[in-house]
């Protein structure tokens, strides 16, 4: 984690120079490796404690925000995605129809 300003913590795709920086594999920036940014609120009266992080009553300098960031212990190792398919619903019913005899029993 990287304490932070409120408005100085970078975690966009688009940016050449975020926060926590870029993961590289064999000079191939890794997507989504720039980590992610976490803010407290501008206002927070409980100083809580927020993200492994505590807020302070005015949230505007240095620990107002904190960068999380992901590291890799071999960044040129492989990398595997998986992605989700469409949801698939089937059912599968075994219906009787039984007519009732004048006995109280019933013939299927």
């Amino acid at each position: 984690m990287i304490k932070s300003a409120k408005f100085a913590c970078k975690d966009n795709l688009t940016e050449e120079y975020p926060t926590c920086g870029w993961q590289y594999s064999d000079d191939t920036r890794i997507s989504n490796s720039q980590g992610f940014c976490c803010e407290c609120s501008l206002f927070n009266f409980s100083s809580e404690d927020t993200r492994g992080s505590s807020c302070s009553t005015i949230n505007l300098g240095t620990g107002s925000g904190s960068a999380h960031c992901l590291r890799f212990s071999d960044p040129n190792q492989n990398f595997m995605a998986f992605s989700v398919g469409p949801p698939n619903l089937s059912y599968h019913m075994t219906v009787n129809v039984a007519l009732p005899k004048s006995d109280g029993t019933f013939d299927i």
